[in-house]
């Protein structure tokens, strides 16, 4: 089986399942030209500028080495994204916890190096599709959805039955308390949301 983790140095260790995902994509050349340099942390810390405020949900659609590239669930509306045909570079320093392998479902935070669009502090994602409930708390920036159908935590240690909504997480409209929504779960440092 494939699977990738930090270790103390911040590589990586993977197994990628006898080359799978290594193939080339169109389109992808200029910015492979050397991504040893937008793999190396320094370059890192020096040239990223984030362009989205959220997490975001993707793939994990190739693996090389020390870097890889995620497939995002929706496109990302930026310019640099037509330099990679939509994918999203991947640094083995930027993954947070143990990654499955090619096909993994990940979410994480999307940036620019001016060689193209990256991720950072990439994890898991172990909830797919949409969920549906209701707004039944808001505090301007914030607020709570009552789930219309509780969501079972991943690790199976149980599940959750009311989710934290933030702001920077709305895409349309929503006309207050008691309004019907449809959204994707995701996991972070501080649980679901």
């Amino acid at each position: 089986a494939a699977w990738m983790t930090p270790d103390m140095g911040g590589r990586s260790a993977w197994d990628g399942g006898g080359g799978q995902g290594d193939e080339e994509t169109p389109g992808s050349a200029e910015v492979e030209a050397d991504p040893s340099l937008r793999a190396d942390p320094a370059f890192a810390e020096q040239n990223r500028s984030m362009i989205m405020p959220s997490r975001i949900t993707g793939r994990i659609c190739s693996w090389k080495g020390k870097f890889g590239w995620i497939m995002p669930d929706k496109p990302i509306p930026h310019p640099e994204a037509s330099k990679t045909g939509g994918r999203i570079f991947l640094a083995a320093t930027d993954v947070e916890a143990t990654i499955s392998g090619v096909g993994a479902r990940v979410s994480f935070f999307v940036y620019t190096d001016g060689h193209g669009i990256g991720a950072s502090s990439c994890r898991p994602f172990a909830y797919a599709g949409r969920t549906t409930g209701r707004i039944v708390e808001w505090r301007g920036r914030y607020g709570w959805i009552l789930l219309e159908r509780p969501v079972q935590l991943a690790d199976g240690s149980g599940r959750k039955d009311k989710l934290f909504i933030s702001s920077n997480d709305v895409e349309e409209v929503i006309s207050g308390i008691g309004a019907r929504v449809s959204f994707f779960v995701y996991a972070d440092d501080r649980g679901l949301g």
